[in-house]
């Protein structure tokens, strides 16, 4: 059963918001340290060369793929009174920072010696951080099934994200010049210890300040001679985790929509530069751009409460969408051809990625719901752990489909002058694909919308089920407790 504080209210306490916004904070702050300063450690101050740091990301990207989804099943099947996501965050969150800090520690080691450090400890951070990461994010689906709670859990969760976009990116290098007095490789491994106390004590806190609001795991004995008891732990096995995560078609469109938004991340983040020095001649918005977004993408977090509760998290995604679909329409139609009009289309870019990408995660915790409902299995741990798998897959095929147009369309990186051939590549990727994968996720989420509606309903039937569940434990340990009593209190009768 869930703790005193849900019993009294739906209404969760400011601590447990505060502590999804750190939690958030923590947890991006690794991302944005990886994503913009992990390649450039590698080669240019831990002195790798870059092909051994590309195939170190490969190799860990392919383990990715297994170890997500094992860390999902792994999670579902855990088994402790204190809640199958808070047990992880207690036990892993100190060891997670840990690798983090010696994931950017370059110590004096041969060439050979160092890279097999440098790949030993980067796949061990992404081992800790997907054993932090899918708890933390299942764990906002198990603490309530409220949807207006949840969704101001999601923008307090935004809200550290954002802090924590524009904190790490704006005050890494300085910080890294300033402690190591010029030695980068010094202030890099210290600014990494701070990132991993933030990292560790973020998960912390969401442990400590979630206490009491996450159901206790219970073990069910398949081999039980009750088979009421029986049937309940077979709902617990691999096959049926597995089996209910396949036939889950709200995860599974979900999650293929979770790659499409991706790749538009991917291909944005690697084009911009493209497009602004070789189509608008003008690198200098790229600064423009980036405060727009940060800016802009904050105040679509605020009002996501608002969306949810009117709209629903599938309709607030297609709304989302089609102010997508109108900023990129217009770029199309004027292909860029006035600041004025660029810089309105970026404000509403802001605006509907900003929404669009908190909106998204509500919806992969709706899934949750239909699926339990569909199935009776609770596989919250493994849908999550497939959507995040999902983000890094989208990543990563919209950066190999970035480069692999370069070479396709012969780009010269030394030329002052690109191919108008590269330039309408560049267009496209920017404005051109975007344009089309929201015009999809309009209708997509449209429908979805209508499957949203009854999830009041499904969760109602979960609620019921599980308090059945609960009661089926409780009288086959009166009954087990009643027979061993029996059995003692019966005399035994001598032998003639």
């Amino acid at each position: 059963m869930r703790g005193k504080d849900m019993e009294n209210s739906q209404k969760l306490p400011i601590r447990i918001k505060f502590a999804m916004a750190y939690g958030d904070f923590g947890k991006s702050t690794l991302n944005i340290l990886n994503a913009f300063f992990l390649l450039w450690f590698y080669t240019d101050v831990a002195k790798i060369p870059a092909a051994a740091a590309t195939v170190i990301m490969v190799i860990a990207k392919v383990w990715d793929a297994i170890n997500d989804p094992m860390m999902g099943v792994i999670l579902d099947k855990t088994v402790s009174k204190e809640g199958k996501c808070r047990a992880w965050l207690k036990y892993l969150s100190v060891p997670a920072g840990i690798c983090v800090a010696l994931s950017y520690w370059a110590p004096h080691l041969k060439q050979s010696h160092l890279i097999i450090f440098v790949a030993i400890t980067y796949l061990f951070q992404g081992m800790a951080q997907t054993a932090t990461n899918v708890p933390f994010n299942t764990l906002l689906a198990r603490i309530t099934t409220d949807k207006d709670e949840r969704v101001k859990l999601g923008q307090w969760r935004g809200y550290g994200n954002t802090i924590a976009s524009v904190l790490v990116t704006a005050t890494a290098l300085p910080f890294v010049k300033l402690i190591g007095g010029g030695d980068q490789t010094k202030g890099f491994f210290i600014f990494a210890i701070i990132c991993g106390v933030i990292y560790a004590t973020s998960f912390l806190t969401v442990y400590a300040a979630s206490k009491g609001f996450e159901e206790p795991s219970y073990k069910l004995d398949k081999n039980s001679g009750d088979e009421r008891i029986k049937e309940e732990a077979e709902k617990q096995s691999v096959s049926a985790i597995l089996k209910a995560l396949i036939t889950n078609k709200y995860a599974l469109f979900v999650c293929v929509v979770n790659i499409m938004f991706m790749i538009y991340n991917a291909l944005n983040g690697a084009s911009m530069v493209y497009y602004l020095q070789y189509d608008l001649h003008n690198t200098n918005l790229m600064g423009v751009y980036s405060t727009m977004s940060s800016i802009i993408s904050f105040i679509a977090i605020v009002g996501m409460g608002y969306m949810g509760k009117k709209f629903g998290n599938a309709m607030s995604c297609s709304i989302s969408s089609i102010v997508l679909v109108i900023s990129f329409g217009l770029r199309f139609i004027t292909h860029d051809a006035s600041l004025p009009i660029l810089f309105f289309c970026w404000g509403c870019e802001g605006i509907g990625v900003g929404l669009f990408a908190q909106m998204i995660y509500q919806c992969a915790l709706d899934s949750m719901t239909y699926g339990e409902w569909k199935s009776g299995v609770d596989n919250g741990g493994t849908i999550m752990s497939i959507f995040t798998f999902a983000q890094k897959a989208g990543l990563a095929g919209g950066g190999i489909l970035a480069s692999s147009l370069l070479t396709a369309f012969h780009y010269q990186a030394s030329a002052s002058e690109q191919s108008q051939a590269i330039q309408n590549l560049f267009f496209a990727e920017i404005v051109t694909i975007p344009l089309i994968i929201f015009i999809i996720l309009v209708f997509a989420f449209y429908r979805l919308s209508k499957l949203e509606k009854q999830l009041p309903e499904m969760q109602a039937e979960i609620d019921a089920r599980k308090a059945a569940e609960e009661k089926l434990i409780e009288a086959v340990a009166t009954e087990e407790a009643l027979a061993e009593t029996a059995a003692a209190e019966t005399p035994e009768v001598p032998e003639k």
